[in-house]
């Protein structure tokens, strides 16, 4: 199937607003929604509304004909260049028989929308070849805290460039973001690895659950070696996650990656659960699957040593970033060779100025890589930056900001190449690290 990218959005261009699952009005009054309005036309935009959108029943959505004819209508009306969902819900898979999917391939736009919108980003792709956006409703843009990074991203991918990054936000919260009377609690961001490595190809995902009701329909896309992105929502637990996952991997079961979209807490799923859950399935562990996505890095920095290089390397090449070598950063000097290394190394960890002729104290090699260190973070000040170095260097970078990092700590470090850690500094303030968890014995080489 050719694939139709819709037109980018300029200023002036006018975004229709439309419920094709839930009513607007399900979280409240049409007039509590207009600074959601206002925002986006302060980006320059004209916002819209579909003849019915104010329209709830029973079930708080609105009749099939009335989401049937503003469906059509947006996508007819040759002024509107944009399509942006209120909402979530449960019920837009009642208008797949109904739609005319020639108006939607003939007037290509952009389409926008998340959670029970899964449905029709599934039908529109499989029966047209448009390219849709699984992206923030028009309610999403209510929430104040936060609010930024998620505009920008969106301006990113409906108006920037057609080559992007996707970039993690600092900060997330597992609040009502639909209830802007309701505290916020912001919580750090953190980044899990299931499983190392890299891929290309053909998006596809959603809402896991919703992805369900379109499996054996004629609206069902079909792709090979894709990169799934999956979600759920605040309405289910672990055990619907574990059987729905099973579901989707035996209809797409040549995925090339998965990214897992962080659980609402109201789903109880924990980093112990999730594991167990996909280590039920071998092909999960020799592709990359990334539970809460990726992190944007601006600088990489290694020891010349090529080892750590070679590391580095496929993570500069899908940045587009240069490895920026730096000679402090490299291995420990032992002197000459050692017949038996661990006396040797428990040794120098009791005495941190134990050397052999010709070789390096771990002191040294701790000042060389501290200094290193302190260098980066001066001429790099709010930025992530990724570092390569060695067992060595690195763990005595961890016994300077933690001295009770000691032997038995480097001792346990054998064998698990990469060895990656997560440290957080302000300015040149250590303040925390965190170890990222690899399958070293399913690790996909990196």
């Amino acid at each position: 199937m050719t694939k139709i990218f819709p037109k980018k959005l300029q200023k002036g261009d006018e975004i229709r607003v439309i419920s094709p699952s839930s009513s607007l009005t399900r979280t409240g009054k049409f007039e509590d929604k207009l600074k959601a309005k206002a925002r986006l036309e302060a980006l320059g935009y004209q916002v819209t509304f579909g003849q019915h959108i104010l329209e709830n029943d029973l079930l708080e959505s609105s009749s099939i004909n009335s989401r049937l004819a503003d469906f059509h209508a947006a996508f007819l009306d040759p002024n509107v260049k944009a399509i942006l969902c209120t909402i979530g819900g449960f019920n837009s898979n009642e208008l797949l028989p109904y739609i005319d999917w020639n108006i939607v391939k003939n007037s290509p736009k952009i389409f926008c929308g998340f959670s029970d919108i899964t449905v029709l980003h599934q039908a529109i792709f499989a029966k047209t070849g448009l390219v849709t956006y699984y992206g923030p409703g028009y309610i999403a843009f209510l929430m104040d805290e936060l609010q930024d990074f998620q505009t920008n991203s969106w301006q990113n991918a409906v108006a920037g460039q057609s080559s992007y990054s996707l970039n993690a936000s600092d900060f997330y919260t597992s609040d009502a973001w639909y209830d802007p009377t309701q505290a916020r609690h912001l919580l750090p961001a953190a980044w899990k690895i299931y499983n190392h490595g890299k891929a290309s190809g053909e998006i596809i995902g959603g809402n896991l659950n919703t992805l369900m009701l379109v499996t054996g329909t004629s609206a069902q896309v079909k792709s090979n070696q894709s990169i799934a992105f999956l979600e759920n929502a605040e309405g289910e637990d672990f055990y619907d996650w574990d059987r729905e996952l099973a579901h989707f991997l035996q209809v797409y079961p040549d995925i090339s990656a998965l990214v897992i979209g962080r659980f609402p807490k109201e789903e109880g799923m924990t980093e112990e659960i999730l594991h167990f859950i996909l280590d039920k399935y071998p092909h999960l562990k020799t592709i990359p699957a990334d539970a809460f996505a990726n992190v944007s890095i601006e600088q990489i920095f290694s020891s010349p040593f090529q080892r750590s290089v070679r590391t580095l390397n496929p993570l500069a090449h899908s940045k587009n970033l240069e490895i920026q070598l730096i000679s402090d950063l490299r291995e420990r000097n032992v002197g000459h060779e050692i017949a038996d290394f661990w006396p040797f190394a428990k040794r120098q960890w009791k005495d941190f100025d134990y050397k052999l002729a010709d070789g390096e104290s771990l002191r040294e090699v701790q000042n060389r890589n501290i200094s290193a260190l302190e260098h980066i973070l001066a001429t790099s000040k709010n930025q992530k930056v990724a570092i390569g170095t060695h067992g060595t260097s690195l763990s005595t970078i961890l016994n300077f900001y933690q001295p009770d990092f000691q032997f038995q700590d480097f001792q346990s470090l054998a064998g698990k190449m990469p060895y990656v850690i997560k440290m957080d500094f302000a300015e040149n303030n250590y303040l925390t690290h965190q170890v990222i968890e690899i399958d070293y014995d399913n690790k996909k080489s990196y």
